[in-house]
């Protein structure tokens, strides 16, 4: 468990807390009169950590008697304090207990993360049979049923439903190749063509034909392959 001291400078004595991912416990041993609250879910938390910030936010300045005095930025709790302080010092205070990755201030971004562990996918889709994980990739999908294209592009007409599909679509403008090949010189404005780029090194082929021993390395040779058995012509 983490200990979390609020001086002239925030320290942080011991390794990140593990949160596991079927009780979830928040308890900082802060320098407060606030006892620790425990939650048994991840939804009950969320929502008592959102109302929590609301109420911080909407407090005029001079009733957060909190001060941060790096930024002089002020908070009603303590515990937004040390969480604001720790952001500042780049500590990762949550750690999963599944894998190495950790995270600052906002537990949120654990929670979120766990779920690429337990499966879980909260967010069902009214339209269709998907569900996701991730509310901000749930939002994006509905946009799929509505028509809804909030993300405008500014050096053409194309509009899309997410923001990383626009900014992915703004390097056909710009040029821009920032995924790089680690055996050779070639460089791709998407992650998924340098991960298909990849297996000319490798060798994998993980597509493997239905109808015979053949695999391939990319998906579109395996669809043209697999006209030689069905005789579609493209």
């Amino acid at each position: 468990m983490s200990e979390v001291n609020v001086k002239e400078e925030i320290e942080v004595n011991e390794e990140p807390m593990k949160i596991q991912a079927v009780e979830i416990k928040l308890k900082e041993e802060i320098e407060t009169h606030e006892e620790p609250i425990y939650f048994t879910g991840e939804s009950y938390l969320v929502k008592h950590e959102k109302l929590d910030v609301i109420e911080d936010r909407r407090l005029p300045t001079e009733k957060k008697p909190c001060q941060c005095k790096k930024c002089n930025k002020r908070f009603f709790h303590d515990s937004h304090l040390v969480k604001h302080q720790i952001t500042q010092t780049g500590k990762k205070l949550y750690q999963c207990s599944h894998c190495d990755k950790a995270f600052a201030g906002n537990l949120h971004n654990l929670l979120r993360h766990l779920r690429t562990h337990t499966g879980e996918k909260p967010y069902h889709c009214s339209q269709c049979e998907k569900s996701f994980s991730d509310k901000g990739v749930f939002i994006v999908h509905q946009r799929i049923h509505t028509g809804e294209k909030p993300y405008q592009c500014s050096q053409c007409d194309k509009a899309f439903a997410g923001k990383s599909n626009l900014l992915r679509h703004l390097r056909t403008h710009t040029g821009e190749k920032p995924y790089q090949c680690s055996q050779c010189d070639k460089a791709f404005p998407w992650s998924s063509d340098l991960k298909s780029h990849m297996r000319t090194h490798t060798g994998e082929k993980p597509y493997q034909c239905s109808q015979c021993d053949k695999a391939f390395s990319h998906r579109n040779a395996l669809i043209t392959h697999q006209r030689k058995h069905t005789g579609e012509k493209p």
